[in-house]
């Protein structure tokens, strides 16, 4: 069974909600979706799915470890969080850093984002299908690869590996592990560049 993440986390949009009519309950956001009415909902299932930060291993297992990290980085900068929303609130270099921080992983887990992501893995495929077309490159490929390992290689063998190739590119498993790897590694390129604004 996948683990429920919630896309933003929900201790964030906390910060946003009406406080809930019972002690220990969620608070309720208000939710504006294109041709819908705008409706009040909870924190505990606003921008939740299943699975959303799950890494498909080759036996097809779910590999939700990336969840529980994030977690815990998240939470490291929830007193920050929370202090920031006050008038008085230190913006020493120390929180700056970690508001940096926990806004870059905002960005980084958007589904804005992991739709970006897909869409890229999209246009890379189709690269390769216009490659495998490519009557003069499939032969000058095979040629290439025959004289350097001495195996017999034809253009047909090169045009069948790079349609596999494009193929997996856009497959669901390899779009999401590719979201799911990048994660982190876009949080820490986006970081920088909130700390150079005033």
């Amino acid at each position: 069974m996948a683990i429920g993440s919630h896309v933003i986390p929900r201790f964030y949009l906390e910060q946003f909600a009406n406080p809930p009519k019972h002690e220990g309950k969620p608070g309720s956001v208000w939710v504006y979706a294109k041709g819908k009415s705008p409706q009040p909902r909870s924190t505990k299932s606003q921008g939740y799915e299943n699975g959303y930060f799950g890494y498909i291993q080759p036996n097809g297992k779910l590999d939700e470890s990336l969840e529980t990290y994030l977690a815990e980085l998240e939470g490291r900068c929830n007193d920050t969080v929370v202090c920031s929303k006050s008038r008085l609130f230190d913006w020493s270099p120390a929180h700056r850093n970690t508001m940096a921080f926990y806004a870059s992983l905002l960005l980084a887990r958007t589904t804005s984002r992991k739709k970006f992501s897909a869409g890229n893995w999209q246009r890379v495929a189709q690269s390769y299908a216009r490659l495998a077309s490519d009557e003069v490159f499939l032969r000058d490929t095979a040629d290439h690869f025959t004289n350097e390992t001495g195996i017999p290689t034809t253009p047909d063998e090169v045009r069948d590996l790079i349609l596999r190739q494009a193929q997996s590119f856009s497959e669901r498993q390899n779009c999401q592990n590719a979201f799911v790897q990048d994660v982190l590694t876009m949080a820490d390129s986006i970081k920088p560049m909130l700390l150079s604004k005033p």
